[in-house]
């Protein structure tokens, strides 16, 4: 049994509605294989709509279009390309400020995998892009330089190179000619033909007819958004095309013509293959795949994975960097190694201080109580006196007594590392000192008591020793009590 033979392209009875505005109802539109067909109309007539539709900008209200025989939904312009669709627009959709490569290789750009990242590859797709467009006769100073310094004419060769290169199938050109000077119109007339040559096939869409009669070999006319009929180039005069195209009747001879002869080919309908389905269309992307062997869902599928796996190393490294500048930014809490056993006492007025062993008790008075270290390098001053002697109130916070007793202290010393602290069972301030002097670095606390009795107390050692210093002073103020005596 023959198989079926079906053009290229095969749109059947579309229809496409913008609300109240009917833009195409009814077109049948057929692109043979190695052929190029003018679509042809007046402005507004629906040419430039009917390829949206194909292209998969705008989804057909009604009807169903057949790509190599196979029934497809193209959905999206990236679901065209991927079935061998290339279009260059009106607009040429060329971004003026980014390099011809890179307008080149828009939306497909070629990047070198690094683990879940995909790193654009420059080099490859500046010497790709130099290559594809000499091979087509397209010649270009630099692929690097930004495309907005291009002439007119210029644009629109890398825009037709580029559908050339990449349209394995069907090349579309909307309006290419419409603002070119006459040089720069042959050129397109040229690379029209030289597409056909390659094996591709071509719609050519003008509202000028002389243009379009020099490459043509079939003529499809649109008026008011219904198709007015499909006729060989050699079978009309440009006369005639241009009156049907301004609403005149189709000539007398083409009313009960047979349909025109169009190349076609043979479906092949690959029912053996994984993810094809029953009419021969790939499930993953109407049929078609990338020069890699991926659909475009496959692709984009990844693609969107390797994003999750990059937001999720950025999260956990934002996490990370988040945490460890937390930790760092806390007071440091001295480790208890540090610290030899406290099991002496010394009693002052209303307390109690536990300190090591092999410390002395240097001096006790009313008031005072000074304790060193067996080599004397390390010092502890207890100093209290009532609150209205020194001057200070309990009810002001220890904070701005502390700022009060720094500013009224004498001796050349630098006050940092100001923080509140419990002593005992009680609210204390804690700060830290350096005297550069003298070589010494200490801890100093500020508190009161029950009977409003105002505390100095003053750990001090060598500036070397401060960090061992320091968790003994506040182990000895935290373990310190407050008695009755």
């Amino acid at each position: 049994m023959n198989a079926p033979e079906m053009p290229l392209v095969h749109m059947e009875n579309i229809g496409r509605t913008f609300g109240n505005i009917v833009a195409l109802e009814g077109v049948n539109f057929d692109v043979g294989y190695q052929e190029v067909v003018g679509l042809l109309g007046d402005n507004g007539a629906g040419k430039s709509t009917l390829i949206k539709v194909l292209t998969g900008i705008h989804p057909p209200t009604s009807g169903q279009i057949y790509f190599e025989g196979r029934l497809v939904n193209i959905d999206s312009p990236q679901a065209a390309r991927e079935l061998g669709i290339e279009t260059v627009y009106q607009d040429l959709a060329l971004v003026p400020l980014m390099s011809i490569d890179r307008n080149f290789y828009l939306g497909r750009e070629p990047t070198r995998r690094i683990g879940p990242m995909e790193i654009l590859d420059q080099a490859t797709m500046r010497a790709r892009t130099t290559e594809a467009l000499a091979h087509i006769g397209i010649q270009v100073r630099n692929a690097g330089e930004p495309v907005g310094t291009l002439s007119g004419g210029e644009r629109q060769s890398i825009a037709i190179g580029r559908a050339v290169h990449f349209g394995t199938k069907l090349h579309i050109l909307d309006e290419p000619t419409s603002a070119l000077s006459i040089g720069e119109t042959r050129k397109v007339l040229n690379y029209t033909l030289e597409a056909k040559r390659r094996g591709l096939s071509v719609i050519f869409i003008t509202h000028n007819i002389y243009h379009v009669f020099e490459v043509a070999d079939r003529f499809s006319i649109i008026s008011h958004g219904h198709k007015v009929g499909d006729f060989h180039k050699e079978d009309v005069t440009i006369d005639e095309v241009s009156g049907m195209i301004m609403g005149e009747p189709v000539p007398e001879r083409f009313r009960n013509a047979p349909p025109l002869k169009i190349p076609t080919r043979p479906v092949v309908i690959n029912t053996g293959l994984a993810g094809v389905s029953g009419n021969g269309a790939s499930a993953g992307s109407n049929g078609a795949t990338s020069a890699s062997g991926e659909s475009f869902q496959q692709r984009t599928a990844r693609r969107r994975r390797n994003r999750s796996i990059l937001l999720a190393i950025f999260a956990i490294f934002v996490a990370v960097v988040l945490g460890l500048t937390y930790y760092y930014s806390l007071p440091k809490a001295e480790s208890t190694d540090l610290v030899p056993p406290l099991v002496k006492t010394v009693y002052g007025t209303n307390f109690a201080a536990a300190y090591p062993e092999g410390w002395l008790v240097e001096r006790s008075e009313a008031n005072i109580i000074q304790l060193s270290n067996s080599q004397k390098d390390w010092q502890i001053v207890f100093n209290w006196t009532a609150s209205r002697t020194r001057g200070v109130s309990p009810s002001k916070p220890l904070a701005e007594i502390a700022k009060q007793v720094q500013e009224d202290d004498l001796t050349p010393r630098k006050f940092t590392t100001n923080a509140d602290f419990k002593v005992g069972e009680h609210p204390g301030y804690r700060f830290e000192w350096e005297n550069a002097d003298t070589g010494r670095s200490g801890v100093e606390y500020i508190f009161f008591d029950d009977t409003n009795n105002f505390y100095e107390v003053n750990f001090q050692s060598k500036a070397a020793d401060v960090d061992k210093l320091r968790p003994l002073a506040d182990a000895i103020m935290t373990q310190l009590k407050f008695v009755s005596r």
